[in-house]
């Protein structure tokens, strides 16, 4: 698979410096036409210069797809499910060095542009992954959880119904700093099941999805 991480400094499509798209266009079509799968940052955080978390906005993938030229590149779009742009608007994004333009925007949410994007499954080949979503098992800030299981279960009923995009994921580095990080995956099951999500959906959720995607 490829790696791709746009906070360095490049939106994943239309970018200014036409070059960088040039560039990006072959990745793409050599990742589709090799059956390649891409997995992005997608969270609007660690940016390498002021106010480039923007950069790997889900817009940006919205683009590339509404080209058509990419329906069979199977792409995840990580760190999904904090809602932090209604959760947290105007909030810092928490980048080391920040400015201004890093905080959060307020809705849409990128996960809402991620779900209008999927379109209830006319895009099939894009996905989104749960990785780090700390916020939703070691944050402890009152009434957090209830609010994101909220978000989710209404984001499920809107966008995908039956499940069939989103994805477990750890970024087991990051996860690792937290307490207790082995019991990551109990604890994501428990709000997937205090979320509404049915056992069936919950397996598409912890490795069907990701055995389409990979």
């Amino acid at each position: 698979g490829v790696k791709i991480y746009p906070p360095m400094g490049f939106k994943a499509w239309g970018n200014a410096d036409p070059a960088i798209d040039a560039a990006l266009k072959r990745l793409y079509d050599w990742c589709r036409d090799n059956s390649v799968p891409i997995m992005a940052h997608a969270e609007n955080s660690i940016g390498a210069g002021c106010g480039y978390g923007n950069m790997a906005s889900p817009a940006c993938w919205k683009k590339l797809l509404d080209t058509n030229r990419y329906n069979d590149l199977r792409i995840n779009l990580a760190h999904f499910g904090a809602f932090d742009e209604v959760i947290r608007p105007g909030a810092p994004t928490g980048v080391m060095v920040s400015c201004a333009q890093d905080k959060f925007s307020g809705p849409p949410t990128w996960e809402d542009i991620i779900g209008r994007t999927i379109d209830h499954g006319r895009r099939p080949n894009l996905f989104a992954d749960l990785s780090y979503l700390s916020e939703l098992v070691t944050d402890n800030t009152p009434g957090l959880h209830e609010k994101i299981r909220a978000l989710l279960d209404k984001w499920l009923k809107d966008y995908d119904p039956g499940a069939r995009h989103l994805m477990f994921g750890t970024d087991w580095s990051m996860m690792a700093l937290e307490k207790d990080y082995n019991a990551y995956v109990p604890r994501i099951a428990q709000q997937l099941k205090e979320a509404n999500v049915s056992e069936e959906d919950q397996q598409n959720i912890f490795w069907k999805n990701a055995s389409r995607y990979l």
